[in-house]
């Protein structure tokens, strides 16, 4: 097998995501040996995560203002903080849900209780699992941003 950036050299590896060969020096450019546009991929992927976590931070934070206008401008603002962390409140209580096979002979009533408890809980939860999120999220962007200067 030759290396697919240098058809004249022979793989000494292959690319952990697409199988392609890689000759030494490609297959020691990055920790695992991937190559070039596998990488430029991931890097892809974890920007697009990261525009859509704050998307949602954004769109959650500002139906959370909206929602508060006889509070002043202040409640307005805390209270669109407190939705900004709905999507991730979510995201953490989904990861924590255990078998909950006695759900699924309930009414609509008890559906409807269920879903009101996961968005309390979601936004109780939000507030401390939002910043830790998009924290998370910056890092996986800046290392993205690396990516693609490495892979270029």
């Amino acid at each position: 097998m030759k290396c697919f950036n240098h058809p004249e050299t022979d793989a000494v590896a292959q690319c952990d995501d697409c199988k392609k060969g890689l000759c030494k020096t490609c297959a020691t450019k990055f920790a695992t040996p991937m190559c070039d546009s596998c990488v430029r991929n991931i890097a892809s992927n974890l920007q697009s995560e990261h525009k859509k976590n704050l998307t949602l931070a954004i769109v959650f934070g500002i139906g959370g203002f909206l929602f508060g206008p006889g509070i002043g401008l202040f409640g307005s603002l805390l209270v669109g903080v407190w939705f900004a962390g709905l999507p991730f409140g979510w995201r953490v209580l989904s990861k924590l849900d255990v078998a909950l096979g006695f759900i699924l002979v309930l009414p609509l009533a008890g559906w409807l209780i269920l879903l009101g408890a996961k968005i309390i809980g979601s936004l109780m939860l939000g507030i401390i699992a939002a910043p830790i999120y998009i924290h998370k999220s910056n890092q996986k962007r800046q290392l993205a941003t690396q990516l693609q200067k490495m892979a270029s």
